[in-house]
């Protein structure tokens, strides 16, 4: 038997420059999970709290005076905890990209969860927002926020991300995918179709499998019973992001750095991180 053996291939990925101050201090304060209940609601407060305790939340919230939604994810409860901490990481860089507003943006929020991201990217002024998941529960339950909070221009449907093209859908200025590249069984063909709908720019969070090589490591996909998955999964590392970002097409892609030590661990142990690839 002859021994095969192919070159080392690390990949260095561009960093994006550190936005300013003033648009970092923009961007905290655009900032809310917390929401009053909108006069056009017509649930009571012992309603919304019944309807509450019917989903799981990933993201917390606090509706009103008194309805404090801290999250069934042990990792996400504190208002201002990890949930802040990625919005203070990936929002100005994106910010800094887009003269330091979203104003007139047209946004796709991909797995869009309860919509926790499309309400910041309005609050940053964006123009509509569309957001889907493969869960309907996780719809549902975005529309509850929407109404019980008046968000007039987010719109979010039932789609599976491999039935997403411009055909179906359109192209966006700016999409969101965001937690969900490292829970995708086909990831070079999930990114082909996020090229395909996006006009402008696109903001890439995920989980890695940490190594200096371009990986994808195969992995049972563990989510909870609202979440919809494939199964099994297939887990970056940072340059196979970077490379897959690359051959779909996107013209410019950064890595972004960590502009602050207040971060999720998994983020400073360089086992998460972001990444913006303009069209």
């Amino acid at each position: 038997l002859t021994k095969i053996t192919t070159p080392q291939q690390v990949l260095s990925c561009p960093k994006l420059p550190l936005p300013s101050d003033e648009v970092t201090r923009q961007a905290l304060d655009n900032f809310s999970n917390e929401f009053d209940i909108c006069p056009q609601c017509t649930m009571s407060p012992d309603e919304i709290r019944q309807k509450v305790d019917s989903f799981f939340w990933h993201y917390p919230f606090r509706i009103g005076p008194d309805i404090n939604i801290q999250g069934d994810d042990p990792l996400g409860k504190d208002l201002r905890g990890r949930h802040f901490q990625r919005y203070k990481h990936f929002f100005p860089p994106l910010l800094s990209l887009t003269g330091g507003s979203l104003e007139g943006k047209t946004i796709l929020d991909w797995g869009c969860n309860c919509g926790f991201w499309s309400i910041q990217a309005i609050r940053n002024g964006a123009k509509s927002v569309l957001g889907f998941d493969g869960s309907w529960k996780n719809v549902e339950q975005a529309n509850f926020l929407k109404d019980i909070i008046g968000l007039d221009n987010a719109e979010y449907r039932t789609l599976d991300i491999f039935q997403v093209d411009k055909g179906t859908i359109g192209q966006f200025d700016i999409s969101f995918f965001l937690g969900l590249l490292y829970h995708i069984n086909k990831p070079i063909e999930a990114l082909a179709r996020l090229k395909d709908v996006t006009r402008g720019i696109a903001v890439i969070d995920s989980s890695w499998t940490i190594s200096e090589q371009p990986l994808l490591v195969l992995h049972e996909d563990k989510v909870h019973d609202q979440n919809f998955s494939n199964a099994l999964c297939m887990r970056p590392s940072c340059s196979a992001v970077y490379l897959m970002l690359e051959h779909v097409g996107f013209k410019n892609v950064w890595l972004l750095e960590h502009a602050t030590s207040d971060l999720p661990d998994i983020y400073l142990q360089r086992g998460r991180g972001t990444f913006l690839a303009e069209v």
